[in-house]
């Protein structure tokens, strides 16, 4: 079976190494990647893509998510004009794959926990919490007002949150889950924190380099059966230690 390559698999790497990387693609099955460093949770190299000549410069192709290493290129141009798009997130492998390992559309049969709405007094902690880490110098960002019971994700889904924290220099996505599996057994909660801090590798735009580079996010906190409002307070709080202290 086709192996994929850790983050020490890169840092590893001396600067220069030339290594071939494989693509869960038929357009593209595989890459040349020239490699130079690992800084925080980006790979930076030169590549160039298998039935295409043209070679991009040193960027940061590759990024940690938290569990493996992608790509993070979402199309190009080739030296005739041609655009190729690429999938997202792309995972790498360290040879050509087998048939089994081409993945489907997960499990029909899967079926997801019921959300469960939140009490006032589970918002109030929460909030109080929040208020805590913006006189720390974390900017919430919600997508409506300030109050955490405005950040409902997209259509104000029941026992869903979503918001930013942000300062000049940090970034990170929380979501928090309520659900419960049955009628009669008690509510869970998840929490994700995904930090996109550093992530602007391509200010000016991809025109330049013909190349979009759009690294995702690191997964840092990922935590699902929380019993409780406070147990999911006391995770994103050292989330929040983590983000700074993994930025520094």
């Amino acid at each position: 079976m086709a192996q994929q390559p850790d983050l020490n698999f890169f840092k590893n790497l001396e600067a220069g190494t030339e290594v071939r990387l494989y693509l869960a693609d038929q357009r593209i099955p595989s890459f040349h990647w020239t490699h130079e460093r690992v800084e925080r949770d980006l790979v930076y190299g030169r590549i160039q893509f298998e039935g295409y000549s043209r070679q991009f410069p040193w960027q940061a192709y590759l990024f940690f998510d938290g569990s493996q290493v992608r790509l993070a290129c979402y199309c190009f141009v080739t030296d005739t004009g041609e655009r190729v798009d690429l999938p997202s997130a792309t995972e790498l492998y360290l040879s050509a794959l087998l048939p089994s390992q081409y993945r489907g559309h997960g499990n029909e049969f899967y079926k997801p926990p019921t959300s469960v709405h939140f009490k006032d007094r589970e918002l109030d902690q929460l909030q109080f919490a929040v208020s805590r880490l913006t006189r720390a110098g974390l900017t919430p960002a919600y997508s409506e007002g300030r109050d955490v019971r405005t950040c409902y994700v997209k259509f104000k889904l029941k026992g869903a949150l979503d918001f930013r924290l942000e300062s000049e220099a940090l970034g990170a996505a929380v979501m928090i889950r309520k659900s419960r599996r049955g009628l009669l057994t008690p509510a869970k909660w998840s929490l994700w924190i995904t930090d996109y801090s550093n992530r602007s590798v391509q200010p000016g735009g991809w025109g330049k380099d013909g190349i979009d580079i759009s690294p995702g996010s690191t997964d840092i906190v990922r935590l699902a059966g929380l019993p409780d409002m406070e147990a999911v307070v006391k995770a994103l709080l050292e989330g929040a230690d983590l983000l700074v202290s993994r930025n520094r």
